[in-house]
């Protein structure tokens, strides 16, 4: 999926999420986006690309806002994920966490989510 070529990307004094945004509808993938307040408003970017991944296009994104975020797609995902590079580390931040087995029945998922967190944050 990331190493889908395109034949051009090209943005304009623009903002990363709005970057993204646009790399998800030519890219045909999905995106989740994890910006810190800070920098909703920007840094602007440009760019000209041609005939790059989409892999390429996240590397260079993530490089013209000089690392303050990195991405990764989970194995068992087509997502995206972009997260701010200051939670690369953070243990309790929920895309970090590592479970080992899991099992609740009868349950919907933001309340499993709220036992998972509950369970995993209080070992």
């Amino acid at each position: 999926m990331l190493e889908k070529k395109l034949i051009s990307f090209e943005i304009d004094r623009s903002s990363l999420e709005r970057a993204l945004h646009l790399l998800k509808r030519v890219g045909n993938i999905l995106i989740n986006i994890e910006l810190l307040e800070e920098d909703c408003d920007g840094p602007e970017i440009s760019l000209c690309l041609n005939n790059v991944t989409i892999h390429q296009v996240l590397d260079i994104l993530m490089a013209k806002v000089k690392h303050k975020y990195y991405w990764q797609q989970f194995e068992a995902s087509s997502v995206v994920s972009i997260i701010p590079s200051e939670k690369r580390e953070d243990r309790t931040y929920l895309p970090n966490l590592i479970v080992k087995s899991f099992q609740y029945e009868d349950i919907t998922p933001l309340s499993c989510m709220k036992r998972l967190l509950r369970d995993k944050l209080s070992k």
